[in-house]
């Protein structure tokens, strides 16, 4: 039986290896740092020039999507943002998170330091989720990218005891804003890294690019520390589906990458749903609204960058 976390474990590890070898591509994506997090589940940080703070891409759950034809492994992953305490976005996380930032708990990195990671309560930071498709029998994959436009809790009262858990009803008192945090923008400098690194390991490029809008939601806190999720105005959840292809590859009634788009859609219809046959076209690429496209997914398929001596395990973060 195949261990799907090891598999996923795997996948990334070897995306992360190839670009620690390359210091020409870290630099042309901005990246500075890469560092292992050594706990149960796989997890991973990531630091990028000028950017708001570490992200923490951890690797929640793997499963078997089995269709006519196909069958996919997916991966789960929790993307979380440490919020460096001079970036004008860290006033927007709540007064928990911003407590934790500027306690004994994060070292001088921006991340918690080991043993306070247990100390560092899992839903906080978060700022969207990450999924990967992998059809290997076909030789095609599939990334995905889902936030909400503001990510927004409320209290009823003063400050909050803690983010203790979720329950669904409607909650007539909105409350105070402590929360407020634009997920999908501070996320998706973060995907389009991800998407490039894919593009250079696995010398794929797109082929298809879906993106879907609902309406949002926000939380209202409650006295006993439950989250009561409610509708919210002006909020969008967005998500978009990057399905990938090796370089030549004929896309004409491509079953594996239909059943992907199905899978993702659902009973949804999409905002935006294009292909990319003959590889990066600016022309197509303007047409996918919230997500910037770039033509990087695509050239760097074609890209061999020389390599540098770098540690075994990708780290290079100091």
């Amino acid at each position: 039986m195949i261990d799907l976390e090891t598999t996923f474990r795997s996948e990334m590890e070897g995306m992360l290896l190839t670009a620690s070898w390359a210091e020409e591509l870290k630099e042309t994506l901005c990246l500075t740092g890469v560092s292992q997090v050594w706990k149960d589940q796989p997890n991973w940080y990531f630091w990028l020039a000028q950017g708001p703070g570490p992200f923490s891409l951890q690797l929640e759950k793997t499963e078997v999507w089995s269709t006519t034809g196909s069958e996919f492994n997916r991966g789960l992953f929790s993307l979380r943002l440490f919020p460096y305490p001079h970036q004008e976005v860290f006033s927007r996380f709540s007064p928990e998170e911003r407590e934790q930032i500027q306690s004994e708990h994060f070292d001088h990195t921006g991340t918690p330091e080991f043993q306070s990671i247990g100390r560092i309560p899992d839903n906080l930071f978060h700022i969207g989720v990450l999924e990967w498709l992998l059809d290997q029998r076909q030789g095609t994959s599939a990334l995905i990218f889902e936030s909400l436009t503001s990510l927004r809790i409320r209290s009823t009262e003063g400050r909050p005891a803690g983010l203790s858990g979720t329950k669904t009803n409607p909650a007539p008192d909105l409350g105070r804003l402590i929360r407020d945090v634009p997920g999908w923008d501070l996320g998706v400098p973060f995907f389009d890294l991800i998407l490039c690194l894919y593009a250079y390991y696995r010398k794929q490029s797109p082929v298809r690019i879906v993106l879907t809008r609902s309406p949002g939601f926000e939380h209202t806190l409650e006295k006993d520390g439950l989250l009561i999720e409610r509708k919210a105005e002006g909020v969008w959840g967005l998500a978009v589906l990057v399905c990938f292809a090796p370089l030549g590859r004929s896309l004409e009634k491509d079953l594996p990458i239909q059943q992907q788009v199905e899978a993702f859609l659902g009973d949804q219809s999409p905002l935006a749903d294009l292909s990319f046959p003959q590889g990066y076209h600016p022309e197509t690429a303007a047409q996918v609204p919230y997500l910037p496209i770039n033509e990087l997914w695509w050239s760097l398929a074609n890209k061999t960058f020389s390599s540098n001596l770098s540690s075994t395990c990708g780290c290079s973060h100091e």
